[in-house]
């Protein structure tokens, strides 16, 4: 409808004179709408293409996918770059076009797009779309270097050297980070960014910190502190709280244990920090165990320590220096409680070692004939005759409390039941 109105008012224009106008507005409709339904299929392409599982279908995406052996998801999100591509282009070519239609000079769009990357002012503050991008490109490549840098002296270097896994780990920690604040100044820098107009942002940030964040920068502190101090590192056995694992990554706002049940715990630096930790592999992984053992109160105490000795210093996972020793606790409610303590070298072993010396024992204390008794509780009953419990001022003989309770019954005489004298004697 509003094609048919365009074409009415076109020829109103040639009829009443204006020819020329006519003629000059039937140009630019025809021109302008082929562009733009030129961009407008473009557009549709590249919507098309970056639907969900559209591009494996193309022949670009299926020669991708056999080049490059591209699994589904990596394939996906390369049609939705390749989609996006598509519409950058298409604005490209179609808006210069539209531009040149109405009279602009190549010049005077290559002066305008080259203000707009690289002189574009918001208030007092110059943005440079050239300088934002190149900005971004030395902070990526920032970040690339860094992590080279990490994995070659971490590979190349330091496991060469033999150096602990976990100074690997602080060093490896502390370049990153380095590294990362590094291409960040840089790369801001490039973009023309002041940083001392960064002033009064700086200042609310830190007020903000002041009151909001001060967990997250209390964690960051205590994540520098336990990189540069090293109470644990990583594939320490520590014991927190309710947490007790190995811990497999530090970073500067948490710290990674691994459980013995396969899970991992985030714990915040700053508990690590605050809280007493335990650590089983500090400097060593020796570490002593201690095995309770209880036996009856008719064993004799110095077999049962000799056995016990004999047990641990004949297991291969037992260390000769120090020597394993037996300690006499005390006398149990059920048992003679006793202590047996050995060293290990490596306390990582400890739960095999004490499965071993568990077995052993039982079979070494059924061969010599030592009971382990359980828990038992002896109950004596002490039952009084009636007799010998008597009312205040009741005499021997006279029935006790059962018989008075009888006699005490409505209609009962003194001597039992009513008229009946032989179950009275009976009673008595």
């Amino acid at each position: 409808m509003s094609l048919r109105l365009v074409g009415l008012g076109l020829i109103f224009l040639s009829v009443v004179g204006y020819v020329g106008l006519a003629r000059f507005l039937a140009t630019q409709i025809i021109v302008n709408g082929a562009v733009v339904v030129t961009m407008y299929i473009g557009i549709l392409s590249g919507k098309a293409i970056s639907e969900p599982d559209r591009f494996g279908d193309t022949r670009v995406g299926r020669y991708l996918e056999r080049r490059f052996m591209l699994n589904p998801v990596a394939l996906d999100q390369t049609g939705m770059a390749a989609g996006l591509l598509i519409y950058l282009f298409a604005l490209s070519i179609g808006i210069p076009l539209i531009l040149m239609s109405w009279g602009f000079q190549p010049r005077d769009i290559e002066a305008w797009l080259f203000t707009m990357f690289t002189e574009v002012n918001v208030g007092s503050i110059q943005i440079s779309v050239f300088g934002i991008l190149g900005g971004i490109l030395l902070f990526v490549l920032g970040l690339v270097g860094t992590r080279w840098f990490q994995k070659w002296l971490d590979g190349s270097i330091m496991a060469r050297s033999q150096v602990d896994p976990g100074v690997r780990n602080s060093v490896r920690t502390a370049i990153g980070y380095l590294g990362t604040a590094l291409a960040g100044l840089i790369g801001v820098s490039a973009a023309g960014i002041d940083l001392s107009s960064l002033a009064l942002v700086a200042g609310a940030l830190s007020l903000g910190i002041g009151f909001g964040l001060q967990n997250i920068v209390s964690n960051f502190v205590s994540g520098l502190i336990l990189l540069a101090e090293r109470p644990f590192k990583v594939g320490d056995w520590v014991a927190t709280g309710t947490t007790e694992g190995f811990v497999r990554r530090i970073s500067v706002r948490a710290t990674e244990i691994e459980t013995f049940q396969r899970q991992s715990i985030i714990v915040p630096n700053s508990e690590l920090i605050n809280a007493s930790v335990g650590n089983w592999t500090h400097r060593n992984s020796l570490g002593r165990v201690d095995i309770p053992v209880g036996v009856g109160y008719d064993s004799d105490p110095r077999k049962v320590m000799a056995i016990l000795e004999e047990i641990a210093q004949t297991h291969e996972g037992v260390l000769r220096n120090p020597e394993p020793f037996v300690i006499f606790d005390g006398f149990g409610a059920s048992s003679l409680d006793f202590r047996l303590c050995f060293f290990i070298g490596d306390v990582l072993n400890a739960r095999g070692v004490k499965n071993d010396i568990h077995v052993t024992i039982l079979e070494r204390f059924r061969a010599e004939g030592v009971e382990i008794p359980f828990p038992q509780q002896d109950v004596h009953l002490h039952v009084r005759s009636a007799g010998d419990a008597r009312r205040p001022g009741e005499t021997p003989g006279s029935g006790g409390p059962m018989l008075a309770a009888v006699n005490d019954l409505p209609g009962m005489s003194g001597d039992g039941l009513p008229g009946d004298e032989t179950n009275g004697s009976l009673l008595r």
